[in-house]
Parts: structure tokens; C-alpha cells; sequence
């Protein structure tokens, strides 16, 4: 492992987007709300990455499901990178500080997502 700042890369892992000024929340199944404060947030070719004093929530990009924009204040109170992973029944909320920087940070996601091989699809 490389360190980027103080990110500690993968074998052929490099950071393409990085933020100190984005705030994370994580909806569950129940619909609960769970905001984990600011920190840093990476897009790396292989993973999304937050982190803060609070811990460390990491995404491998052949494991999202979905990303979007949501740009309507009323979904979840401010505009926010939406993710939903494959395997779980959430939903995870990135919001930077500045939202001018949504459009990038989506476009950098999606670049990310595509570069990365996807697991073969198997019905349960």
C-alpha cells in the first residue's frame, strides 16, 4: 500500500478526487438517519473512502448498486452524492460543503465505476 496524505492506497489504486469538506450520513433499512459529521472523502479508481475521528466507511466500487445526484433540499436536506450499495439494504449520503462540486464529484464517480470490473450478476 501507497499513502496518499495519510490514505493508505491499494496495489494500483490512485486517488482521483479528494475533499476534507464533505459530510456523511447512512439511511438503514428502517429508514433511520445516522449523520456522521465532516471528514475527508476519496474517490479512488477502486473504492469510495470517508473518514473521520468518528471512523472509517469504505465502498468498493464494483459494490454500488446505484449513485445520483440529489439536488431537491426536501429529500435529505441538502444536496448530496446518493449511493446505494448492492449487498445492503441502505442508503449513503455524501454532502459537500460546497455543492457547486456535485457535478464533479458525480462525473469522477461515474469514470471510477466504469474502470471497475463488475462482479457477475447471481440471482439468490
Amino acid at each position: 500500500m501507497e499513502p496518499h496524505g495519510s490514505l493508505l492506497l491499494l496495489p494500483e489504486e490512485s486517488v482521483r478526487y479528494s475533499s476534507e469538506l464533505v459530510s456523511f450520513s447512512v439511511i438503514n433499512e428502517e429508514e433511520v438517519r445516522t449523520d456522521y459529521g465532516k471528514g475527508e472523502f476519496f474517490l479512488t479508481n477502486k473504492r469510495v473512502v470517508f473518514r473521520n475521528t468518528k471512523g472509517c466507511w469504505e465502498l468498493p466500487h464494483n459494490e454500488v448498486a446505484l449513485h445520483a445526484v440529489s439536488r431537491d433540499p426536501h429529500n435529505f436536506g441538502a444536496p448530496c452524492l446518493y449511493v446505494v450499495p448492492t449487498e445492503e439494504e441502505s442508503q449513503m449520503l455524501y454532502t459537500p460543503e460546497d455543492p457547486t462540486t456535485l457535478d464533479e464529484i458525480y462525473q469522477v464517480f461515474s469514470k471510477c465505476a466504469e474502470e471497475t470490473p463488475q462482479e457477475p450478476f447471481q440471482e439468490t
